[in-house]
């Protein structure tokens, strides 16, 4: 809490969030929503164009063999293997790469709070809050946790359903070098909806500097009566670059 305030890289994440009430709700209920990609604002963020299903014969084979084998209905295999062949199930499961994309659900954070841009853009020019966490207290809820790896160029991966299933899961977690700035962590769930965190992983709460008195208010208050051990913060105006100051909040402002 006081001492992990200043603290930044792994295990602390950080996650910048409005001044709104849907925020409000994320810290009483203590969960954090995970969105498909198409929510994302880099339209090139996690693009179905960026997976190629593999043209590998032996791997299709394998491919075309798991699904039918695990045909059970006899009138339904028949009729897999009547319309397909290893060539046109390629290119049919190229065309549900999109499916599976859009099944994953993501939630984004970063390493760092001195991150004025985003403090900007996601947290509503400072009127919002940032919220760190201690991701080693829940590594149930933040397993597939990983820093996105910043290029120059955003190249096709290729993907191998047989060999390598789980290496899709790459395309999350690339983005265009002009978004290296956001020094992002990504943590990614097989699902889209809210999921719960374990509150003792939610470590500090930093308000912006131009939060608003009411939302101050109500954030310290929803905080104190849901959680035991979370400090509640105000971040100063900054004025000298590359230094912040936080302020502890412990009475509510009057």
């Amino acid at each position: 809490m006081d001492d992990e305030i200043k603290k930044a890289g792994r295990p602390y994440v950080f996650r910048f969030r409005p001044d709104s009430d849907r925020t409000i709700d994320e810290i009483v209920n203590n969960y954090i929503f995970f969105a498909d990609r198409n929510s994302l604002n880099d339209p090139f963020d996690s693009s179905p164009e960026l997976v190629r299903l593999t043209e590998n014969s032996e791997e299709i084979a394998k491919f075309y063999d798991l699904i039918s084998e695990s045909i059970t209905d006899k009138k339904v295999k028949e009729y897999f293997k009547s319309e397909y062949t290893t060539e046109s199930l390629q290119k049919y499961a190229q065309s549900k790469v999109l499916d599976l994309i859009l099944e994953f659900g993501i939630a984004c954070f970063s390493m760092y709070i001195m991150n004025m841009p985003l403090w900007a853009n996601y947290s509503n020019n400072h009127k919002g809050v940032c919220l760190q966490f201690n991701s080693d207290i829940d590594k149930d809820f933040f397993t597939i946790l990983g820093p996105v790896q910043y290029q120059e160029e955003l190249s096709q991966m290729e993907f191998m359903p047989i060999t390598s299933e789980k290496e899709i899961g790459k395309v999350f977690f690339r983005k265009d070098k002009n978004w290296g700035y956001e020094k992002e962590v990504r943590l990614l769930k097989n699902f889209k909806r809210k999921s719960k965190f374990n509150k003792n992983a939610l470590r500090n709460v930093i308000l912006g500097y131009s939060a608003d008195y009411q939302y101050v208010k109500k954030v310290f208050y929803d905080v104190k009566n849901n959680y035991a051990n979370v400090g509640i913060y105000k971040l100063e105006k900054p004025t000298t670059f590359g230094k912040l100051t936080f302020t502890k909040i412990i009475t509510c402002p009057k």
